[in-house]
């Protein structure tokens, strides 16, 4: 095919995207370095709410930190969250999960013994007391699970608390 070679020689030459005219914005420009998952990333973002936005932000921003002081045994590395992120949004159906949610997460892996922990940590731990807070954890969500023949004997304050999660 004439000019492929042309192309490609362009290609090899330059830093610069063909896809970009010269007068492109920072934004474009950092946009275009961007790999799969950041634009996929950049997308989910752009469609999600502001409340979805700012339940994210929280999420990064206090929840993630909080756990990660309150079980210093969890190494917060990508394949530990990918698993995590997995376990929250097929058992709980959530995008961005509670940190209730979070610790669910977190003991069910563990038991299953596919997270990465950190051997010193886990060393230091109360494993009975481990335990027990993991089947408080189970035992409040389904104390708190909507159950229909309760729901029509609730009071109407108490089913609006609950269907709004609080």
């Amino acid at each position: 095919m004439p000019g492929t070679h042309m192309y490609q020689q362009y290609l090899n030459e330059t830093d610069e995207s063909p896809f970009l005219s010269k007068n492109a914005t920072p934004a474009e420009k950092a946009f275009e370095q961007l790999d799969a998952n950041g634009v996929k990333w950049l997308f989910d973002r752009a469609m999600a709410s502001e409340e979805e936005k700012q339940a994210a932000d929280a999420f990064h921003t206090t929840t993630v930190p909080l756990f990660c002081k309150m079980y210093p045994a969890y190494v917060d590395s990508a394949h530990n969250m990918k698993l995590m992120k997995h376990h929250w949004e097929t058992a709980f159906g959530t995008k961005v999960p509670s940190l209730v949610q979070l610790e669910e997460s977190f003991f069910e892996l563990r038991n299953a013994g596919v997270l990465t922990l950190n051997a010193k940590a886990v060393a230091k731990e109360d494993a009975a007391r481990i335990a027990q807070h993991h089947d408080e954890l189970i035992a409040a969500r389904k104390e708190s699970e909507f159950d229909e023949a309760a729901a029509y004997t609730m009071p109407m304050e108490e089913l609006e608390r609950r269907a709004r999660g609080f």
